[in-house]
């Protein structure tokens, strides 16, 4: 529930990057805003795992998915936010041993990408597309602020899920997201345990759950 509210200011703020759309009553162009919850699942397990315990990262946001601009393509735009508290680690031969000095990380991946529809008569629309993935990354150490790290990185993304229209305006939806930000990890503080374990890829799995609103087409 926390990552539902959490979500809503995101999928209120893409409704009013088309209030044209929201107030005409039959436009060319239709978009579908929507909060997204996300399950993200990293590449470099062996470097997450030994800071944060996991590989596994819950994140949270929203976007807007443009129609009708021709036949089944649609366009695009998404932003979502995940954060983790871990621990600096100090690695010896493949033995971790933990600093107790709290390392916080924030991701904020920016999604810009187009796909296709699959539209039919049945209230199910598969879908699959790709994209590019911007990704401003940040570190901070509570305890020592001068080996705090922030960088972004640019990769790219492909995905694939599938709506279910509750209502003509409401829907829900899952997806399945393959990330890949390649080198990433190479030129940060913490790199120097992905270094030890050969993990510079900051990409991986993302399953998503999406709440959407529509508009227009």
């Amino acid at each position: 529930m926390r990552l539902i509210s959490r979500a809503i200011p995101y999928v209120a703020a893409a409704v009013l990057v088309f209030p044209a759309v929201a107030r005409a009553g039959d436009p060319p162009i239709g978009a579908k805003a929507f909060a997204a919850i996300d399950f993200n699942s990293f590449s470099a397990s062996h470097t997450f795992n030994a800071i944060f315990g996991s590989t596994q990262i819950p994140g949270y946001g929203g976007g807007v998915d443009v129609t009708g601009l021709w036949s089944n393509l649609f366009f695009r735009f998404a932003v979502t936010s995940a954060k983790k508290t871990g621990t600096r680690v100090f690695v010896d031969n493949s033995q971790v041993f933990k600093l107790n000095q709290p390392a916080k990380l924030s991701l904020t991946p920016i999604e810009i990408g187009a796909g296709w529809r699959f539209a039919g008569k049945s209230k199910l629309t598969p879908y699959a597309g790709g994209g590019a993935i911007y990704e401003p990354y940040k570190v901070t150490y509570t305890q020592s602020s001068d080996l705090d790290e922030s960088q972004s990185f640019t990769g790219g993304v492909v995905f694939g899920g599938v709506d279910y229209a509750m209502t003509k305006v409401l829907n829900v939806g899952g997806e399945a997201q393959y990330r890949t930000l390649p080198n990433a990890l190479k030129s940060d503080l913490s790199s120097s345990v992905a270094h030890v374990f050969h993990e510079t890829n900051l990409g991986g799995f993302t399953g998503r759950i999406t709440f959407g609103v529509k508009f227009g087409k």
